[in-house]
């Protein structure tokens, strides 16, 4: 235990020591180390924190053990209470562990040092040694950094080595008989998994693993290594698909999974809004023929990405495919353990041997889960059956224009997947056509033409998608869009740069005086990460900005504070990037209604008209899609929950794996059998439901010494009086997202309105947040946000889950306005 010289409490860990004595004692100027006798003093916390851990935390693990040991001999305890008096301090620089420097003793008035005994050195110094030796074999992995190696040992300490000591504490007077079984335990800790096949076989007797799947693509003579010597020989091309059944039987299983999941369900369906793809019309129309039966559905996701040095001769590229289920509770979203992986497959089969041979055992499993789907077995004992059904299959346009069998290129006559409008039609289109879709009976017939013709580019079909086998699934009727490569990608570019140049002609403002207000512009601590890079010429000249989508989504959100003070209330191009950004706002909101709708139509083909109006330019593919979008909400959702982003964030684990491995004979299996070890951890380490907590030690006291006082007994909480104790928090985290003192909110989705966090407060085990409340004046249509007014002076509390929207900033602009931008609710 580390204890606090100020007001002598107890703490586990230096780190729970020092955040007691920033918020509890304002982060006092000495730190005095009060373990046993230590006279060490200082003034820098970081040397403080050191030095408790490398000299008190193994003193202390023996202090304690030996000091509960019953010794009724005199000259032993007399030994013992001389034995931990001083800690030793080694002096690892000099390699000289044998050696305990001289520390001075409080009780010492000579100040000669304290001479340890043989038993504390023996032991401090193999623990140190072996401490020493761990840490430099982590660091000389080269696929370890530095934060790897401090990650491993906090884990090791707080499991492995923590509950060691509570055994050996809690047994210290058991026979030696089981003591010695204990030490045997210990010596070979890791015996029942200590090789690979002993892993895998443990996991697989337990059920928490199964092998991925491989199957055969192809075979064909070629090269193969046989004894070390190429020889000629059958060479198979083979795919890997993930035991999906398997997964999500053991998923659903889990504590309360399945419970969250069907409620989830029941109340997105009551809901009156589109806020889900359950609310569309696709769901409504695929879940009739499985009346009374429990089903789900799931979106499909392909993409490929390069793995091992893209530049150099062995880059490799995958094509990945991962599935969902759309329903999933909020908390679980933004999560990617909730994101499954289905198969690999390299993406040179797909083009050299078609997506029919590729991706048929894909298809045969997910058929099979919406014909048979899986039994689960529940808590309460009884059994569950439930069905999958591929509702959607997402992925950005060039990659859902392959995998399902359309036209990769956009110069193609017709290379829209939903309708049939020509290319010359799209470059200048406002509005959408429904009587030019495409269906199942002429998708049919351009079929027939291709097969006997193969004339690709007059349909835009290259073949008859093997997806169309799934059950309930037809390529037609797949209505997905992926606003991050269409929008943040693609529009988005498109309208800044062309509106950049022409306020640069127009001589608003300079390119140099633009990337000044950009780099100056006070993002504060939400907004930080994502700030973009300064803009050059060549980017406005080729509308490609050098921005990631995230960057992008921040870019547009704050740009009418960046420079609205420069331009003219009436510029038309001003109030093109308006529309933009209203288009935008309406998409990222996750409740839309009917009223939404019919506004976004309008702005939709306001923004394609004036685009061609004002810039003297044909629309693009992505312009087109947006006509889309419309139709799109309605059938499936709202258009956040159908993106890329989360999937591509997939993508990194088995990125950064690849980069380690020395496996490479069979990537693709190798990256399958980790996942399958990543899903065997989420499986004894499941995150069911994500609880609220908070990210400091607090500060107690009486609720009579609060300021606001008042606001806590006016709450109506039963038995608080002013005498009852209140902790007070500065920073909460309420799934994944941090909210923090200073933060600004809104607190309801029918008036706008704005409160700033002071602070959270735990009162009789409930939670609640205390806010200031401000005046909002109005809407600044120019600003595309809301003028701030006065604080009022009377303090808000409420309860902390009512929280339901993202934190943000508000802003001071230039011409003394404070404005915020509304960042849509969560849902």
């Amino acid at each position: 235990m580390f204890i606090c010289y100020l007001c002598d409490e107890n703490f586990n860990e230096p780190d729970q020591l020092l955040s007691h004595m920033k918020f509890c004692h304002n982060k006092p100027s000495l730190f005095i180390c009060k373990q046993g006798c230590c006279p060490q003093q200082f003034t820098r916390a970081s040397k403080f924190k050191s030095h408790l851990q490398t000299q008190h935390r193994i003193y202390y693990i023996i202090s304690e053990t030996n000091n509960n040991t019953s010794n009724t001999n005199n000259d032993s305890e007399e030994l013992l209470a001389t034995q931990f008096q001083t800690p030793v301090v080694y002096n690892l620089l000099e390699n000289d562990l044998d050696k305990p420097s001289q520390s001075k003793s409080i009780n010492d008035p000579t100040g000669a040092a304290i001479k340890d005994t043989d038993i504390h050195v023996s032991c401090a110094k193999k623990l140190k040694n072996s401490a020493l030796k761990f840490t430099l074999a982590l660091h000389n992995k080269s696929n370890f950094n530095r934060n790897d190696v401090l990650d491993i040992q906090k884990l090791i300490s707080n499991t492995i080595i923590a509950d060691l000591v509570d055994i050996l504490k809690e047994n210290k007077h058991s026979d030696n008989k089981l003591f010695e079984h204990i030490l045997n335990d210990v010596c070979d800790l890791f015996a029942f998994i200590k090789s690979e096949h002993k892993l895998f076989k443990y996991l697989t007797d337990n059920d928490l693993f199964k092998f991925p799947s491989m199957y055969t693509i192809n075979n064909e003579i070629g090269e193969v290594i046989h004894h070390n010597r190429p020889l000629l020989g059958e060479e198979k091309i083979q795919g890997v698909i993930m035991p999906m059944a398997f997964q999500l039987k053991k998923y659903f299983e889990l504590d309360g999974i399945f419970a969250l999941y069907k409620e989830n369900l029941l109340q997105l369906e009551s809901k009156c809004v589109l806020e889900n793809f359950v609310n569309g019309e696709l769901w409504q129309k695929k879940k009739l023929q499985f009346e009374e039966k429990t089903v789900f559905p799931v979106f499909l996701y392909f993409d490929d990405f390069g793995i091992n040095n893209c530049l150099g001769p062995h880059a490799t590229s995958l094509c990945g495919a991962y599935f969902s289920i759309p329903i999933a509770p909020y908390q679980f979203l933004s999560k990617l353990q909730h994101i499954f992986l289905a198969g690999l497959f390299k993406s040179k089969d797909l083009k050299n041997f078609g997506n029919s041979n590729v991706l048929y055992k894909l298809i045969q499993e997910f058929s099979l889960l919406e014909k048979e789907g899986i039994e689960i077995q529940l808590q309460a004992g009884t059994t569950q059956r439930i069905y999958f059904i591929v509702s959607l299959i997402i992925g950005d346009n060039l990659g859902l224009n392959g995998i399902l069998g359309f036209s990769k290129s956009f110069s193609c006559t017709f290379y829209c997947r939903l309708c049939k409008r020509s290319i010359e039609q799209m470059r200048s289109d406002c509005t959408e056509y429904k009587d030019a879709f495409r269906n199942v009976k002429n998708y049919e017939h351009d079929l027939k033409i291709v097969l006997e013709s193969a004339r690709v580019k007059q349909s835009g079909i290259k073949e008859n998608s093997i997806f169309n086998t799934l059950p309930s699934f037809h390529v037609t009727q797949n209505f997905s869009f992926d606003i991050m490569h269409d929008l943040l990608e693609g529009v988005c570019h498109y309208d800044l740069c062309k509106s950049l140049l022409y306020f640069i002609e127009k001589k608003v403002f300079t390119l140099d005086i633009f990337n000044c207000r950009v780099r100056l512009f006070n993002y504060q601590e939400i907004y930080i990460g994502s700030r973009s890079s300064p803009v050059d010429m060549h980017d406005l000249q080729t509308n490609r900005l050098k921005m990631t989508a995230s960057e992008m989504l921040v870019f547009c959100h704050l740009f009418p504070l960046f420079i609205g003070d420069l331009v003219k209330k009436q510029d038309p191009v001003w109030k093109f990037l308006g529309i933009l950004f209203d288009i935008m706002d309406a998409l990222f909101s996750n409740k839309i209604d009917n009223v939404t709708l019919i506004s976004l139509e309008s702005l939709i083909s306001q923004h394609n008209l004036k685009y061609q109006q004002l810039f003297h330019d044909t629309l693009k593919p992505k312009h087109h899609f947006l006509l889309h979008y419309v139709t799109t909400i309605k059938k499936s959702g709202p258009l956040k929950h159908l993106w890329s982003m989360r999937f591509e964030a997939k993508h990194q684990e088995l990125k950064t794996f690849a980069s380690n491995t020395k496996s490479r004979k069979n990537i693709s299996y190798t990256l399958s059998v980790k996942s399958a070890l990543r899903f065997s951890n989420f499986l004894i380490n499941p995150i069911v439901k994500d609880q609220m907590f908070y990210s400091d030690c607090g500060n107690t006291s009486k609720v009579g010494e609060k300021r606001y006082s008042d606001c806590i007994l006016q709450l109506g909480v039963p038995d608080v009086t002013k005498d009852n104790q209140v902790t007070c928090y500065s920073r909460c985290t309420i799934f994944g997202t941090l909210y923090k003192a200073g933060y600004f909110v809104t607190t309801s989705n029918l008036k706008v309105n704005l409160h700033e966090i002071v602070e959270f407060i735990d009162l009789n085990s409930k939670n609640y947040v205390l806010l200031q409340p401000y005046e909002v004046t109005c809407y600044n249509e120019h600003f595309k946000g809301y003028e701030v007014g006065q604080k009022f002076k009377k303090l808000v509390m409420i309860e902390t889950e009512k929280l339901d929207c993202f934190p943000f900033h508000i802003h001071l602009l230039t011409n003394q306005k404070i404005i915020f931008r509304l960042i849509q609710f969560k849902g």
